[in-house]
C-alpha cells in the first residue's frame, strides 16, 4: 500500500549547487517546515532537508488535513504537535512561533 508522500524536485537556484535531486518523503515524517533565508527547511524526524521551493509553494502542495500554517515562516504537521504554550507550539522539543495572523485559525482547529 502506498502511503501519502510529497515529491520534491529541487532545481538549483545558484551556480554553487551542481546537482538537482528528487526526494520522496512520507507526510508522516514531517515535523514542520520553516523558511530561512528564502529556503524552506523541512524538519524530519531525525534530519532536515533544504529545498529551493518557496514556503507558499510547499504549503500549496501539502494536504491541509495534515499541515497547517502557524506563522508566516512556519508550517506544522498537526499530528506531531506536543503542546501549545502562549505564542508557541511545541513539536519534538522544537518551539514553533504562532503568528498573530495564523494563531486564531490554529487555535480554532485544536478547539474543535
Amino acid at each position: 500500500m502506498n502511503r501519502p508522500c510529497l515529491i520534491i524536485d529541487d532545481e538549483p537556484s545558484s551556480q554553487n549547487v551542481l546537482k538537482s535531486f528528487i526526494h520522496k518523503i512520507d507526510y508522516l515524517d514531517f515535523l514542520h517546515i520553516c523558511n530561512k533565508t528564502l529556503e524552506a527547511l523541512e524538519y524530519l524526524k531525525n534530519n532536515f532537508l533544504i529545498t529551493y521551493k518557496s514556503l507558499k509553494e510547499m504549503y500549496n502542495s501539502l494536504p491541509k488535513s495534515i499541515f497547517i500554517r502557524v506563522h508566516k515562516s512556519f508550517i506544522s504537521n498537526k499530528n506531531k504537535l506536543d503542546y501549545i504554550e502562549r505564542n508557541f507550539a511545541t513539536i519534538n522539543a522544537n518551539k514553533i512561533p504562532l503568528g498573530q495572523k495564523h494563531k486564531k485559525k490554529f487555535l480554532e482547529y485544536f478547539n474543535t
